[in-house]
């Protein structure tokens, strides 16, 4: 009740039109993807497209939100100096339990960018630890093993998220070698029908299987839940 504008979905290009709009005077209905407050109610404009080509968006100017300060702030994945960044955006599957803020389609940033501006972080603020915040990084198999060849040689720590159905022995040596600290997975149930409910089409054996994988590399693993769903 307290907000005026709201804006739905990827917020790059809307935002930028929003503070043009509001800049000027002009009408919010010409800018979509949003949805805001009027005497009659909310209106919400058309949507936004997704933006295909995710190389094309800028990266944060992170000295305007004074970053050195939140770099000091512990974490509890690593003593080291830690940051988040994205190598893709939204998800192909369509589990029951989730939603996609950043549009249905997923679209991978080029390794060439991602690897830059791991490049950039590690050379500015001295970052020796990366949380990899994919939704689903494990998709391509030789996207993998050449990002765990490059933290090999730049030396830092990384972590990031995958689905059980993509762990293998072969996946699991390059990440051990790659300097991978944590596998987070989307194990949510232990019971297959509740599984097949969700629509993640993975099975129980599927998870057992990738955990022991994962335990027997000495890899720390972390699950994620789904309680209440039946």
């Amino acid at each position: 009740e307290y907000a005026d504008i709201g804006v739905i979905g990827e917020g790059e290009q809307t935002i930028a039109e929003l503070a043009e709009c509001v800049f000027v005077k002009d009408n919010l209905a010409k800018v979509n993807g949003l949805i805001y407050k009027t005497d009659k109610g909310y209106y919400r404009t058309s949507p936004r497209s997704e933006i295909v080509d995710v190389d094309s968006i800028p990266r944060p100017d992170l000295e305007t939100i004074e970053i050195d300060k939140y770099l000091k702030l512990p974490s509890h994945f690593s003593n080291e100096k830690f940051f988040t960044v994205l190598g893709s955006r939204s998800c192909p599957y369509r589990c029951t339990f989730c939603f996609h803020t950043v549009g249905n389609k997923y679209r991978m940033r080029s390794l060439l960018s991602l690897k830059s501006e791991i490049l950039d972080l590690i050379s500015k603020y001295n970052i020796r630890f990366f949380y990899i915040a994919d939704e689903l990084f494990g998709q391509n198999k030789e996207r993998i093993k050449e990002f765990c060849d490059f933290a090999k040689k730049e030396g830092f720590y990384w972590r990031t998220n995958f689905r059980v159905s993509d762990i293998d022995e072969e996946i699991v040596e390059y990440l051990k070698e790659g300097n991978c600290s944590v596998v987070s997975l989307g194990l949510e149930s232990a019971n297959d029908n509740i599984l097949k409910s969700m629509r993640k089409h993975i099975t129980v054996t599927q998870i057992e299987h990738a955990l022991k994988l994962v335990y027997s590399a000495g890899l720390t693993i972390e699950g994620n839940f789904i309680f209440g769903d039946k």
